[in-house]
């Protein structure tokens, strides 16, 4: 597939060949594939205002589409293996979109806090949480002050290029040895950033990038696990609060 390394269209290309080698068991190399699927991050970072309004729009429809819940689902996996026999938690999911989460989430927590951007996905997801708040989630965050044992984040880092901020709000919002569980999509090792060429804008950070962050926003790492999210070969990262 080197041939087609450079091609105007190998999104379509690397992303589906990435995705069938997680799929049969191969993540190192779908990583390496996925690779082929990005670029240099030159072309600045998503707005607010784009945020809200995708999630706006798409809000009432967002439960019926299947790469959503296989999302969910994935990172559920990994969820429920670390969480194991742990019960009465207080647990943020921070951007929680419709909920896909707080079903599962719920077994754990005496207190579920969901943080929503879109006002129209919160109301879709308020009743599955004892606690709603709509906003940006890093300043929501820094805001809670240290209350929870666990903070959970699918599928949102993407929209930032820089995570420190995200960061820094989940090690606010945790306890002392706290833990915080969220999707990254990787970059190479001396790339630090990067985007994807094609479909829905993703950055991407190189996980050393990603270590060095989390050392300065007060964590340390404690270990990732290979996973698919929207098609793409991910990383559902584990860090705890310090």
């Amino acid at each position: 597939m080197e041939e087609f390394a450079d091609h105007p269209g190998r999104y379509e290309l690397f992303v589906g060949a990435a995705n069938f080698s997680m799929r049969t068991g191969r993540v190192e190399l779908a990583e390496q594939l996925f690779f082929n699927c990005l670029a240099d991050s030159l072309d600045g970072q998503w707005s607010f205002n784009q945020i809200v309004r995708k999630y706006d729009n798409g809000a009432d429809g967002y439960n019926a589409e299947s790469n959503h819940l296989s999302t969910a689902r994935y990172f559920l996996v990994s969820a429920q293996a670390y969480l194991k026999e742990k019960r009465g938690l207080t647990l943020i999911d921070a951007a929680c979109g419709t909920g896909a989460l707080a079903s599962c989430l719920r077994s754990y927590a005496d207190n579920l806090i969901g943080i929503e951007l879109s006002s129209g996905m919160a109301e879709i997801a308020r009743h599955n949480y004892d606690n709603m708040i709509i906003g940006d989630m890093c300043v929501a965050l820094n805001e809670l002050g240290p209350i929870a044992d666990g903070v959970f984040c699918s599928g949102a880092a993407y929209y930032f290029h820089d995570l420190t901020p995200f960061l820094r709000g989940a090690a606010g919002a945790l306890k002392p040895g706290g833990f915080l569980m969220f999707t990254d999509f990787a970059a190479p090792d001396d790339a630090k950033v990067m985007v994807t060429i094609d479909g829905t804008k993703r950055h991407c950070r190189s996980p050393v990038l990603l270590r060095e962050i989390a050392a300065i926003s007060g964590f340390v790492v404690e270990g990732f696990d290979f996973s698919i999210s929207y098609g793409l070969p991910v990383r559902i990262w584990r860090f705890i609060r310090i």
